[in-house]
């Protein structure tokens, strides 16, 4: 049995992710904000956005799984669209603060297990907006900056066999994409169109990729794995 952290682990793609190694025998260490009795692991409730909890809750998991651990997905990210005129410094650095210094912090914290035990696998959830859209630049700067980390990180762990990959989706169906795109919205109708394969994902097909790079009998290692339909082949400058 393989340990797993996994950040935002209750909801939509964190939680498909959660099931799906679950369901294949792993042990799940699942952080988020909001409690869930039914979820399929260990479960700590924590405030990821608040940087004193984030270093009391990770610290607390290092102590307590350390020892058993295997691989960490960050995941947890919040999106804040805006222009770039509306956007506020502190909308920016929230944004920035919860997608990448939590995958930092976390990462930081509890590779040293990984690299005691020489093995591993470390995957990060990014976004097809790395690729560049209008009213994203927090986002997007965000999800662009995981990806420098995985392949900076893939490089640099790769001497204690520990493998650094990202998965990067496309709309896919969640109640945040939901609520912001309502079935039969422009906003979704034009989603839509941008993507070949004709239709958004859905949390579990993203969840399969992940479970498909953290795989250890993987030899992929620092690459960003799209899971987009292939509307990222007509996303750029959109």
């Amino acid at each position: 049995m393989k340990t797993v952290v996994i950040t935002g682990a209750t909801q939509g793609i964190g939680l498909s992710i959660s099931q799906i190694l679950h369901k294949n025998g792993h042990e799940i260490i699942g952080i988020s904000r909001n409690n869930d009795k039914d979820f399929p692991g260990i479960h700590y409730q924590a405030d990821l956005s608040d940087k004193t909890e984030r270093e009391k809750i990770f610290s607390l998991i290092g102590k307590k799984h350390g020892n058993s651990l295997w691989g960490i997905i960050n995941n947890v990210g919040i999106c804040n669209p805006n222009s770039l005129e509306s956007l506020t410094a502190q909308e920016f650095e929230k944004t920035f603060e919860l997608n990448v210094s939590t995958a930092l912090e976390l990462t930081k914290a509890l590779v040293p297990f990984l690299k005691e035990k020489e093995g591993g696998s470390i995957i990060n959830i990014s976004s097809i907006t790395a690729c560049g859209t209008k009213d994203r630049s927090s986002y997007a700067v965000s999800k662009a900056s995981l990806e420098a980390l995985t392949t900076t990180w893939a490089l640099e762990f790769a001497p204690y066999n520990i493998r650094v990959n990202a998965v990067a989706p496309g709309p896919t169906q969640t109640v945040l994409f939901d609520t912001a795109n309502p079935e039969g919205s422009k906003s979704r109708n034009k989603a839509i169109e941008r993507i070949p394969l004709g239709r958004i994902a859905t949390t579990g097909e993203v969840a399969e990729a992940v479970y498909f790079l953290l795989s250890e009998k993987s030899f992929i290692n620092g690459q960003v794995l799209k899971v987009d339909g292939g509307s990222s082949l007509i996303f750029a400058g959109s």
